[in-house]
């Protein structure tokens, strides 16, 4: 259904969505989390679980501070995270050597066994994808993503 403006201009709402970059991110992103995300559920994992799996497997004895700010999570966040991974026996502690007040982290057996049914997902998932995007520079589209993730926040007016 087209209104119009003051400018009496035949204006399309759904066009107008359809051309604005934000709109298309939100419903990439709905459409790609909502796939890993069902995914992951069934192995008992959401997507934070795994970045957090992945990120300590690519580097034993990481912080958690770290990964609060590798994945921009607030500190709280992270330490909840921590706390459920290793109540379900999938992550250990072990206090840093050099600063006594910090923990390490290193994933179990059973933390390294689900890691690896869930990187199996997620290469299933990455490939969906790029069967979706067959055409596409995925090295563009890359950059493009990443220079949209590194926009500096907006100043003041």
């Amino acid at each position: 259904m087209k209104k119009k403006t003051s400018a009496a201009v035949d204006i399309d709402p759904a066009e107008l969505l359809e051309s604005q970059i934000g709109f298309q991110l939100r419903l990439a992103q709905l459409a790609v989390f909502g796939e890993i995300i069902d995914r992951m559920r069934e192995i008992g994992l959401r997507p934070v679980d795994l970045s957090v799996l992945m990120l300590i497997e690519a580097e034993p004895g990481l912080r958690q501070h770290v990964i609060g700010d590798r994945l921009k999570i607030q500190r709280p966040n992270v330490v909840a995270l921590i706390d459920a991974l290793e109540g379900r026996g999938l992550v250990g502690r072990e206090v840093d050597k050099k600063d006594r007040r910090a923990n390490q982290l290193a994933l179990t057996k059973s933390g390294v066994t689900l890691l690896a049914q869930a990187k199996a997902i997620q290469r299933q998932h990455l490939e969906r994808m790029h069967r979706i995007l067959q055409g596409v520079d995925i090295d563009n589209f890359m950059k493009g993503l990443r220079q949209l993730a590194a926009m500096p926040a907006r100043e003041a007016e």
